[in-house]
């Protein structure tokens, strides 16, 4: 029941085999200043309970986040990757969710994933969230400070593609 500002951040690589929610939980949040934007959870694993997902999100005041990036990859077994009640995603890659509100649902085509302790979640240069977030957002720069955008629009997720 806070404000908060989560942008251009990397949420990845967290939670074990018995995790119920392996990247972000946002419960009971109904203050009126909440910011998700720009940000890529990915890689992060959950067990096979049946309630287990990469997002959880239970929200009292609609919660509109945009230019994210929601994307498994290495969950064990076939649980949900977004689990959403109140929270409404736009200009979004999202596994396993119908395209709706300007959303995609493609593998994003990151650097290199799996590598090392932390990985590389930055986007490949073939990437299709690339130019795909919101033309009217006005985000100038990205996790590593880079200027956005840096093609014909601002790229979904943490890193702006340069």
């Amino acid at each position: 029941n806070s404000n908060f500002t989560i942008v251009n951040n990397f949420i990845i690589r967290n939670g074990l085999d018995t995790s119920v929610i392996g990247g972000l939980k946002v419960i009971n949040s109904a203050a009126a200043d909440q910011l998700f934007d720009f940000n890529t959870v990915a890689g992060n694993r959950v067990g096979a309970l049946a309630d287990a997902t990469n997002f959880y999100c239970r929200v009292t005041t609609e919660l509109t986040a945009c230019g994210n990036i929601l994307y498994q990859g290495l969950t064990e077994g076939v649980q949900p990757n977004l689990d959403a009640v109140g929270c409404v995603f736009t200009y979004s890659d999202i596994e396993g969710v119908a395209p709706a509100n300007n959303n995609i649902n493609d593998v994003p085509m990151f650097v290199n994933p799996i590598a090392g302790e932390n990985g590389d979640y930055h986007l490949k240069s073939t990437s299709p969230c690339i130019d795909k977030a919101d033309p009217g957002a006005t985000l100038t720069t990205d996790i590593d400070g880079d200027v956005r955008p840096q093609g014909m629009g601002r790229d979904m997720g943490a890193d702006e593609a340069g």
